[in-house]
């Protein structure tokens, strides 16, 4: 089928306060995923399927006309729908199905083929212009004590900056930006439960064996809380029983 024409995009963030936190969430989730060699060599089928002029090494300006052409190409409905599979086998987001599409357009340029959380506080606002603040020239009285007038000046850098901060701070919230709750700020913890999510819900384990594999001080019920919650917010189905080794297909690869 000839493409003509982008596709329009199934998936669209939510515009609600705790998004900051789902981006925290999201990155823990990724970043699981990524320790599968299973889901990294399914994103590079993924994204050879999509941009096979890509396949190959290329010198720049060979990927700039690659890069061109396939932008002028756009995507097809068959193209959408294997980014949904995708997302659907590995049991992402569906809401944010447009951050495995950026990641495939990024890895057009070179980059490194990775999920990526965006909005909330790991993505600086669209639109953020960079925090510009310097010391002045001055002529330093030798009469005066060096540390004292260190110190002066530095508080004086350090009140521009503070200026400038809380003026793209106060911009960025108006656009809609929140910082992180609390709660979500705990990345060893956001791990701990993208795990479990990962292990229920693409390896289909029992809540017993996730517990079991945490080891003493988890209980299965304390498993389950923690992973149906973020499931909910995901958007994403669980098994409701522990089920049998998924049957792979040649063509694709399938979490087991």
């Amino acid at each position: 089928m000839k493409r003509s024409q982008r596709v329009e995009r199934t998936s669209a963030a939510p515009v609600r306060s705790y998004t900051a936190g789902l981006a925290e969430q999201r990155h823990a989730y990724y970043c699981v995923l990524h320790e599968d060699q299973r889901f990294v060599d399914d994103l590079d089928i993924l994204f050879a399927s999509l941009f096979r002029d890509f396949s190959e090494s290329l010198s720049p300006k060979q990927r700039l006309d690659a890069i061109r052409v396939s932008d002028e190409r756009g995507e097809t409905p068959e193209d959408d729908e294997k980014v949904r599979a995708f997302v659907q086998r590995w049991s992402l987001p569906p809401a944010f199905a447009f951050e495995v599409w950026c990641a495939l357009y990024v890895a057009r340029y070179g980059e490194p083929l990775r999920l990526r959380a965006f909005r909330g506080h790991i993505t600086a606002p669209l639109g953020q212009s960079a925090i510009r603040a310097s010391v002045e020239p001055f002529i330093y009285d030798l009469a005066l004590d060096p540390q004292a007038e260190a110190t002066r000046v530095t508080a004086e850098l350090q009140e521009r900056l503070r200026h400038q901060m809380e003026n793209q701070r106060a911009r960025a919230i108006e656009r809609g930006w929140r910082p992180v709750p609390p709660r979500w700020r705990d990345r060893a913890q956001n791990k701990v439960i993208a795990r479990r999510l990962y292990r229920r819900a693409v390896l289909q384990w029992s809540w017993n064996k996730i517990a079991a594999a945490e080891g003493r001080g988890t209980t299965p019920h304390t498993v389950e809380v923690s992973v149906r919650k973020w499931a909910k917010q995901f958007g994403v189905p669980l098994p409701s029983a522990p089920r049998g080794r998924p049957k792979t297909k040649s063509n694709s690869f399938r979490p087991s």
